[in-house]
C-alpha cells in the first residue's frame, strides 16, 4: 500500500486551502456553527481535534479540551457519529473567565 492510498481513505480532514481561525475570531463572526467534520491530532497534551464547520467551510479550528472530549464520544458512540455524520453538531460557543479572571475558557453548548 501506498503512503498516499493509506492516507485517502483515513478520516483525516483534508486542510489544503483551509486557513485556522482562533475560537476568539469565530466567536466574533458567529457564535453558532455547525461543525461537519473532525478528527483527532497526537499532542504532547493529548489528543486534539481539528474542526471543520459548515458556516465557513474554508476554515478550520484546533478544538479545546472541553470541545475534544464532546468529540471522543461521538466518535465512539456509533448511534451519535451516524446522527453526526448526518446532521453535524450546532453548539453555542461562550467565552468565560475564571474567578480569578486570569484565564480564558470556551463553551460549546450544544443546540438541540
Amino acid at each position: 500500500m501506498k503512503w498516499s492510498e493509506m492516507f485517502a481513505k483515513s478520516s483525516f480532514i483534508d486542510l489544503s486551502g483551509k486557513e485556522q481561525i482562533s475560537i476568539k475570531d469565530l466567536i466574533a463572526i458567529n457564535p453558532v456553527i455547525t461543525i461537519t467534520d473532525f478528527s483527532f491530532a497526537k499532542t504532547s497534551n493529548g489528543d486534539t481535534a481539528i474542526v471543520t464547520y459548515k458556516e465557513n467551510e474554508n476554515n478550520f479550528f484546533f478544538a479545546p479540551t472541553v470541545l475534544t472530549t464532546m468529540l471522543h464520544a461521538i466518535s465512539d458512540n456509533t448511534d451519535a457519529l451516524e446522527k453526526f455524520k448526518a446532521e453535524g453538531l450546532t453548539v453555542t460557543i461562550t467565552e468565560t473567565k475564571n474567578k480569578k479572571g486570569n484565564r480564558t475558557y470556551f463553551n460549546f453548548t450544544p443546540v438541540d
